[in-house]
Order: C-alpha cells, then sequence, then structure tokens
C-alpha cells in the first residue's frame, strides 16, 4: 500500500521546497534595481540638503551612483 501524499498537488510541493530554499536563491534583479533607484534617490535628497559626501557620490542615474559608491569604499578600505 502505497503512503500518503505530503502534499496535495506537485504544485504545492515545488511551492514547499522554493520556500525551504529561498534563502539559497540570488537576490531577483527587479528587487536589486529598486533598491539601487531607491539608494540613488536618498542620496540625491541627501546632497541636494547639502551633504558633501552624498554630492561627491550622486551620479546622474542609479547605475553612476552606485559606481561611485563602490569606488568610494574600494578606496576607503585601500587606504586603511
Amino acid at each position: 500500500m502505497p503512503r500518503p501524499r505530503k502534499y496535495a498537488s506537485d504544485a504545492e510541493r515545488q511551492a514547499a521546497y522554493r520556500d525551504r530554499h529561498a534563502a539559497e536563491q540570488p537576490p531577483n534583479t527587479g528587487l536589486l534595481a529598486a533598491q539601487a533607484r531607491s539608494l540613488h534617490s536618498v542620496i540625491k535628497d541627501a546632497a541636494k540638503s547639502g551633504d558633501n559626501h552624498a554630492q561627491s557620490i550622486l551620479g546622474k542615474n542609479a547605475a553612476e551612483t552606485l559606481s561611485r559608491l563602490i569606488a568610494d569604499f574600494k578606496c576607503k578600505a585601500e587606504s586603511d
């Protein structure tokens, strides 16, 4: 006699697998893009309010701002 099914359908089984392994998955590209835009917006607001560091990091778009932020931290890490 076969053992009873743990999940009612293959879709439920797959969903349970994804839930168990969610932490192992790489971040979603859309999520990363949204976070980059959010960071760019926050840095832009800080730059507008007179923050010199934010002004030096702020780029024309989120990608440029991220590149400048990475370069800034690399420079700081190398000088330590």
